[in-house]
């Protein structure tokens, strides 16, 4: 059985990241958001990078200019 985590930045739930195990800990992006959609089905080697990558993502998409 996979495990799944909730992704959300300032409060926003940006999707959802789920462990891969035949992959060795790798974790693969489910996006629920418009600003984190390029990342969507992208697989990485650990959560915390995933995370990093989905903030910077979401807070740059989220700006108003």
């Amino acid at each position: 059985m996979s495990e799944s985590y909730v992704i959300e930045v300032d409060g926003i739930f940006l999707g959802t990241a789920l462990c891969v195990p035949q992959e060795n800990g790798r974790v693969r992006f489910y996006a629920t958001h418009e600003s984190v959609r390029d990342l969507h089905l992208q697989e990485m080697a650990h959560l915390p990078e995933l995370r990093r990558q989905v903030a910077v993502l979401s807070r740059r998409g989220m700006c108003v200019a």
